[in-house]
């Protein structure tokens, strides 16, 4: 779910029909997307943590939502209050650090991704394009931990 797009409530209706059929087969992706394609000015980490105080509330269990994290603040929200992250599109290196700072007994999902080019350019620009994300265009990779 997409913090600034979904409302809680009616997600959390909904992953308690998913439940009702399908017992402990889902698990709920709680993610900020890229803010700057939103219209909301409101601090992203707050919104997300807004977001996880509503799905409790609503019954949905910490132990069956994961995180779209990346940066460390995060990463360490969603190591204490969710089963785990789902970062999309990050490096084995991130994926390194992302398990240092969740430490171990969480769900740790990553999405990489390979891309078979020797020439390092033609690869990087061919990524690029495929993703289809302007921001990847113009920003550097929000998969870094620094």
């Amino acid at each position: 779910m997409n913090v600034w797009t979904a409302d809680a409530e009616t997600v959390a209706a909904s992953y308690h029909r998913i439940e009702a059929r399908h017992p402990r087969r889902f698990l709920l992706g709680v993610g900020i997307g890229h803010r700057e394609v939103h219209a909301e000015h409101t601090c992203p980490y707050d919104t997300l943590v807004s977001c996880l105080d509503r799905l409790g509330s609503a019954g949905v269990p910490a132990d069956r939502i994961v995180v779209a994290a990346l940066g460390p603040r995060v990463l360490r929200l969603a190591g204490a209050r969710t089963a785990g992250v789902i970062p999309g599109m990050v490096t084995p290196e991130h994926t390194r650090r992302a398990r240092s700072i969740l430490g171990p007994g969480k769900l740790l999902l990553p999405g990489h991704f390979a891309l078979v080019e020797p020439d390092v350019n033609r690869a990087r620009a061919a990524a690029r394009n495929r993703a289809g994300c302007a921001q990847l265009r113009e920003r550097p990779p929000a998969s870094r931990l620094h």
